[in-house]
């Protein structure tokens, strides 16, 4: 069982690490329940299940389409993924795999008989939009809680040389719970107007009762959410002595690649123009929506950063300071724009959509792009590593210059120019592609007052937008936060080492391990009190404090040595209960 339990939540994880680095974080994000390893080998399995039952229930129990009909089947996947977004995977992938085979579509708009005679229009307006309606359920049931242990871990690393081990576990235990909590009620609120290309691109409205149980009860799935990840907390606390040693190396990264930003951006700007698809009236202003999302992260990651001075000062402002500022900015322009739009009985979301693309121009200069290849995040940590082992060389390449800052400048005009001869052509074709009909329901623009606080969803949505641009940046800041952690764990695990070898048995005792010193009564009492004590977690203090297996090794093999020699047990009174001792610290090792 270990070995498999092992397998699944150590050794794979870390070699798809290697390869696929948000992958890897998500399979390894849970991995507390390898401290009891049937529950570790049946969890990802039982998970599979559970989501294909909830599909088969969502079709069969409730007669519903769509999983944002059901209040109660999302709220279980959330639950249960707020337990590590591996479980939540594993949960994903059972309901979509089983909605996708037993699930009653034909109620959909655009799943309908009269579509069929035509596969590509099928898709368009089916299948196309389904899919999104599964990425918005992959947002909730993986992303969000590995945004949340993301989160997590920087509330770690800032904590964890200022107090105690426990008290950053806890620290980092409560900056989850907030975080996933607020996740949640983030994403109820945006998905009601996310989800609408199931109708708008047939032309249809959102039935209500799509709607409702999710966008009314936002305060409820973020309750759960909260519950889900106290119960995590407690877990990882009851797991934690327990839980064998991870040998997984994990490796940050070095930073971003500028092909690989080449790549990224044209895709985070489909996916955020498909997130905002159901609010446009045509193709046509989809591609320019999309178009206008790319400038934006082109500035974002290969202008901004290279003014000189400016970014390195906005970095400075803590992070989610900044993505605040960013929602308010929608929050505020919708109060001032678009109510006053509604108030006119407008029924296109030309000025919501507008107001959304103003928070995305905010955000390009207040979240500066990553660092493309020039110097690793987690550069605080290693010198705080250095400054314990003394050896840790700096072989990063200086920052970029002058010159280069041209050269990205370059580099931008050419992509700008490639990006408007795809527009030319794409424009081309789209002139011959007829218009979808206006996205009509919240049933239009005007219906929304009745329904909906619009300026907290406007935020809500821009929040949404956020994640989508900077999840990859985070979690490679996670991943070097990580393995900077485990760099001075190391670091400092050899200085303890070392320090321990000036140190004689006697001081070890006392100050490492605490037993009784004379051959006094209360001495030996003291020594016994601290046998029956032990736990793996105090044991893991004493190795952190430079205990080693090979000292506990050569004190119990010279006790046992002058045990067996006549009458020296009762001379030293301390004699058997230090060899009970020793014992116990090699049962308890972990």
């Amino acid at each position: 069982m270990k070995a498999i339990s092992n397998l699944l939540w150590d050794e794979v994880p870390s070699v798809v690490h290697r390869y696929w680095l948000s992958l890897g974080m998500v399979l390894g994000d849970g991995e507390y329940v390898r401290a009891w390893p049937p529950v570790a080998v049946s969890a990802p399995f039982a998970s599979l299940g559970f989501g294909a039952a909830l599909a088969v229930s969502l079709s069969t129990l409730a007669g519903a389409p769509l999983y944002t009909y059901s209040f109660a089947i999302v709220t279980a996947m959330l639950v249960v993924s707020g337990l590590g977004a591996a479980l939540g995977l594993w949960v994903w992938l059972g309901f979509v795999l089983t909605d996708l085979v037993v699930g009653d579509h034909a109620t959909l708009p655009g799943l309908q008989s009269k579509y069929s005679p035509d596969p590509l229009d099928d898709f368009a307006r089916g299948y196309l939009p389904l899919g999104l309606a599964y990425g918005l359920l992959f947002g909730l049931l993986v992303v969000a809680p590995l945004l949340a242990r993301v989160f997590a871990l920087g509330a770690e690393v800032t904590v964890h040389r200022r107090v105690e081990l426990e008290l950053t576990r806890a620290a980092g235990s409560f900056v989850y719970v907030v975080a996933l909590a607020g996740l949640a009620y983030v994403w109820a609120q945006a998905v009601p107007f996310m989800i609408r290309p199931i109708w708008s691109f047939s032309g249809s409205v959102p039935a209500a009762t799509a709607i409702q149980p999710i966008q009314s009860n936002a305060s409820g799935l973020a309750t759960a959410a909260a519950l889900s990840g106290v119960v995590r907390a407690v877990l990882t606390r009851l797991a934690t002595p327990r839980l064998p040693t991870s040998h997984a190396a994990l490796q940050s990264r070095s930073g971003t690649s500028v092909v690989g930003q080449l790549v990224a951006i044209p895709i985070q700007a489909l996916i955020l123009t498909m997130l905002l698809s159901g609010m446009v009236f045509s193709i046509f202003v989809g591609l320019f929506l999309w178009l206008a999302i790319c400038v934006l992260l082109l500035v974002r990651v290969f202008a901004v950063p290279h003014i000189p001075w400016y970014a390195d000062h906005v970095r400075k402002v803590p992070l989610l300071l900044r993505i605040a500022t960013c929602a308010l900015v929608a929050y505020y322009l919708t109060k001032a724009v678009v109510e006053p739009a509604i108030a006119r009985r407008e029924q296109s979301f030309a000025s919501l959509v507008s107001v959304l693309l103003v928070a995305l121009a905010v955000a390009t200069f207040l979240l500066p792009g990553p660092h493309l290849a020039h110097d690793s995040p987690g550069t605080h940590l290693r010198a705080e590593s250095r400054g314990i082992a003394q050896q840790w060389p700096d072989t990063s390449p200086p920052p970029p210059t002058g010159p280069v800052y041209f050269s990205y400048i370059r580099q931008l005009a050419s992509i700008v120019t490639r990006f408007a001869i795809v527009a030319a052509l794409a424009s081309s074709v789209v002139m011959f592609t007829p218009s979808r009909a206006p996205a009509d329901n919240c049933g239009d623009l005007s219906d929304c007052p009745y329904n909906v606080k619009v300026a907290l969803v406007a935020a809500a949505i821009a929040l949404v937008l956020l994640v989508v641009v900077l999840l990859p940046q985070l979690i490679a800041s996670a991943a070097a936060a990580e393995a900077a952690m485990a760099e001075w764990t190391t670091a400092m695990a050899a200085s303890n080492a070392m320090r321990m070898m000036s140190m004689t048995s006697a001081q070890i005792g006392r100050y490492i391990i605490g037993w009784g010193e004379t051959q006094t009564a209360a001495a030996v009492a003291q020594t016994r009190a601290v046998t029956q004590s032990l736990t793996t977690e105090i044991v893991r203090g004493m190795i952190a404090r430079g205990l080693t297996r090979e000292w506990v090794e050569a004190q119990l093999a010279t006790y046992g040595r002058s045990f067996a020699k006549e009458g020296m047990k009762l001379v030293n009174k301390q004699l058997v209960p230090r060899i009970e001792l020793m014992r116990r610290i090699l049962e308890l090792w972990p």
